[in-house]
């Protein structure tokens, strides 16, 4: 999906400046400058392993705070520390966007369009959790559809896994996104001036 958008952007002549954990050769393009994230992948694939492995020993509550937002958080700092996204920071006088183009995964960088007050397009790639969809305006009814660290059969849940997918989601669509939202603009804080709530 990403790389059909982005050939697409490209092929109408939009300059485009992506940062990815994935590198993507845009052959016989000259109006993409590319910088890939090499921590990002391991420190997601690291912390969602971790997560899936202490699923039976944590509560829900304690899933959220110590794994899922541990792994945000250690995946937002990394992506701050790259020195061509310090560049954007600390020189946006040398830089002009348009429009930013954002995984919803990583929520910290919503403030890049704070910085150079532009609109934001929120995509995801892959299936995500209840908070995530919550954040990008999508209804699911968690009584057929679990999060997907749960392993649950889609549509096909027991009874106890249809009250364990409902109560989850209502945790997390009470007080992850509130919690997730915090955390993000306490990230960005550290590495940008004047950050405002960002209105998780």
């Amino acid at each position: 999906m990403y790389d059909k958008l982005m050939e697409g952007l490209l092929e109408k002549g939009h300059n485009l400046t992506i940062f990815t954990s994935f590198f993507k050769d845009y052959k016989n393009h000259e109006n993409v400058t590319q910088h890939v994230f090499t921590n990002t992948a391991d420190i997601v694939n690291n912390g969602t392993n971790m997560m899936i492995y202490k699923l039976k020993r944590l509560t829900m509550a304690e899933i959220l705070l110590q794994n899922e937002l541990t792994t945000h958080v250690n995946a937002e700092e990394d992506q701050f520390e790259h020195p061509e996204i310090q560049k954007i920071i600390k020189n946006k006088e040398n830089y002009k966007f348009d429009l930013l183009i954002i995984e919803c995964f990583i929520c910290s960088m919503v403030h890049f369009a704070e910085l150079y007050d532009v609109p934001i397009v929120f995509l995801m790639a892959t299936d995500v959790t209840p908070l995530i969809h919550n954040i990008l305006g999508n209804d699911i009814n968690p009584f057929v559809y679990s999060d997907i660290i749960y392993g649950f059969t889609y549509g096909k849940l027991s009874f106890t896994e249809m009250m364990f997918s409902a109560t989850s989601y209502l945790i997390f669509s009470t007080f992850g996104k509130l919690i997730v939202g915090r955390s993000a603009d306490k990230v960005a804080s550290k590495y940008m001036k004047d950050v405002k709530i960002s209105g998780w």
